[in-house]
């Protein structure tokens, strides 16, 4: 009998280049906008579409993610409740720095 094929290789995992602060994410691109209106434009801004179709927004590159959770907290401190840290995939770089004015 011939040999069972072997398995199809498990894709690779995206490659994490950091880590990022979400602040929501939103069924249309506008609620990620609103919310980064707050913040200067010197910070990372992060849209991305999710596997569910909403746009999530972060905010952020931070190398280690206790740089990420204390930047969450004083966020959380100024009202940002829903602020948590997420391993920032590679494939998030294209949309750095997207700014409001890319949008119109």
């Amino acid at each position: 009998p011939a040999p069972a094929p072997a398995p199809a290789p498990a894709p690779a995992p995206d490659t994490v280049v950091g880590y990022s602060v979400q602040l929501g994410a939103f069924r249309s691109e506008q609620g990620p906008q609103r919310v980064l209106k707050g913040f200067d434009e010197q910070v990372e801004r992060f849209i991305y579409q999710k596997s569910n179709g909403h746009f999530a927004v972060a905010v952020g590159r931070f190398s280690t993610g206790k740089e990420a959770e204390d930047y969450a907290v004083e966020l959380r401190e100024k009202g940002l409740k829903g602020a948590f840290v997420i391993k920032l995939p590679e494939k998030y770089k294209a949309l750095k720095n997207r700014t409001l004015e890319d949008e119109q």
